[in-house]
């Protein structure tokens, strides 16, 4: 199996733990010196080689699914998951 889509697995799988929304890049230098910071308006492959980076994962999370880009020169992944709605209780009811 490819390492661009089996780090993305893993990726998303975390990602998937996660509650609140969030639009991160995961750039991976020459040494392999990992960079995370918030993802704005930068397409991955710019953000990419602005940071010197020879891989990079964007990750999106939003309440109904969580989707990981991954790009490696010119491989290229994406992976969506759609995420289980969750049980929430009504104020004050306590679930047993």
């Amino acid at each position: 199996m490819n390492r661009l889509f089996q780090d993305s697995e893993a990726i998303i799988s975390t990602a998937l733990a996660g509650q609140e929304d969030a639009d991160l890049f995961f750039l991976v230098g020459p040494g392999g010196a990992i960079r995370i910071c918030e993802a704005d308006w930068t397409p991955l492959d710019r953000a990419i080689e602005c940071a010197g980076a020879l891989t990079g994962y964007r990750v999106r999370r939003r309440r109904g699914y969580v989707e990981v880009e991954g790009r490696h020169g010119s491989e290229y992944c994406l992976l969506r998951r759609d995420r289980s709605p969750r049980l929430v209780a009504p104020s004050g009811l306590r679930l047993v």
